[in-house]
């Protein structure tokens, strides 16, 4: 999953770079980097990275012919997408495997309820640990003292690790930081940039690289915190 991740975030770049670079072959190598990450990635067998290269494909395609960017609405639902998916998934999965809609995203080795006896542990022992864990978390019991414990959801690891207080502070923040971005100058490398930052976190609905391990140092870097707000923002940047 890491490797898909990497992989998903480096594509990004090269369609960023396609887009916006005037010399045809940066065009041509971009495009056949580009295949051959999407190739790798589904090797992978990365739902979660395959579902944030679809939204960010369809997003940048779409923010660029409407020449426009996210809403602020839009922002704060995405920022929920992982916390509400996970428990949507735990109350519709049984349905959903019985009618087989999403059997197209069924792998080798991992079934469409890989997450749910994960979840399942971790919010059971969360509640069973009274009202202190709501505003402290368990995080303590979560790595068991050795350090491998996942509870490979963003939002729910975030809850159930520190407790609602930090999850609502965590959200707040992010929010606040895309906005500013946006607010500070609204151009097509902004948009993709915020849109792959959003991509990225989509990916919380099943890792949670982001908020846990090395990974996230190096997204928080790349797509949002070294964002120029000064506007400068042309075909040069793009000649690194």
């Amino acid at each position: 999953n890491l490797t898909a991740v990497w992989l998903a975030i480096n594509s990004m770049f090269l369609i960023l770079i396609f887009i916006n670079t005037n010399k045809n072959i940066k065009k041509l190598l971009c495009l056949l980097l580009f295949i051959n990450n999407i190739y790798i990635i589904l090797l992978t067998n990365s739902r979660n990275c395959l579902i944030a290269m679809l939204f960010y494909a369809f997003c940048v395609i779409y923010f660029n012919i409407k020449k426009s960017s996210p809403t602020q609405k839009t922002i704060f639902l995405i920022l929920l997408i992982p916390i509400i998916f996970s428990f949507l998934y735990l109350k519709v999965l049984p349905a959903i495997e019985k009618s087989n809609v999403l059997s197209f995203l069924i792998s080798d080795g991992k079934s469409l309820a890989s997450r749910q006896e994960i979840w399942t542990y971790y919010i059971n022992l969360f509640k069973s640990r009274g009202l202190s864990a709501y505003f402290f978390g368990i995080y303590g019991l979560i790595i068991d003292n050795t350090g491998m414990g996942n509870v490979v959801n963003s939002g729910l690891d975030i809850i159930l690790s520190y407790g609602i207080p930090t999850f609502v502070f965590t959200i707040i923040l992010l929010f606040n930081t895309v906005c500013s971005v946006l607010r500070s100058n609204v151009n097509s490398c902004f948009t993709c940039s915020i849109i792959g930052f959003l991509a990225i976190y989509i990916t919380g609905i099943g890792e949670n690289i982001m908020f846990s391990g090395g990974m996230g140092v190096f997204i928080f870097c790349c797509l949002i915190l070294f964002v120029d707000k000064r506007g400068v923002c042309d075909n040069d940047c793009y000649d690194i």
